[in-house]
């Protein structure tokens, strides 16, 4: 510190309860959106009067793949600039399988109800179904294709 600076205090008024001070609000993104999306302003156009500077905003992508905390840092009528606190990527790789059984069977998300589904893509039937995360469902198309033989 320089000789006869001052250094700026903290007035009455500058404390107080964070609850008065922002919010903290969820949101489900839908399944495929990214961190990008996140952080990409006009994104949130239809909630840019909803959020206001210094609310947390808890983001868990719908498929599972990943969440994250941001926070809200400057709004306008059809913008909200985000800052990313965290992010953690839950997103489970599905180079342990064999590229062979990708030819006959399918792992697909079918929304929040039923999850991911292993899909048989010959006949088109749905093998099995409410697996979540996408770990748990990889080692069920692990499971089940050990138990037919493909």
């Amino acid at each position: 510190m320089k000789f006869g600076s001052i250094v700026p205090r903290l007035t009455v008024g500058r404390l107080r309860d964070a609850e008065h001070d922002r919010r903290r609000v969820a949101v489900d993104f839908p399944p495929g959106a990214t961190v990008e999306d996140a952080l990409t302003p006009s994104y949130w156009a239809h909630y840019a009067r909803t959020l206001r500077p210094k609310d947390i905003v808890e983001i868990m992508e719908e498929t599972g793949a990943w969440e994250g905390q941001f926070r809200v840092m400057f709004t306008s009528n059809t913008e909200v600039k985000m800052a990313k606190s965290w992010v953690v990527d839950y997103d489970v790789d599905t180079e342990a399988i064999e590229p062979a059984v990708f030819d006959r069977y399918d792992l697909a998300w079918k929304g929040p109800v039923l999850k991911y589904a292993i899909m048989d893509k010959t006949s088109g039937a749905i093998v099995k179904d409410h697996l979540y995360p996408k770990g748990e469902a990889i080692a069920a198309l692990k499971q089940h294709t050990q138990a037919v033989g493909a």
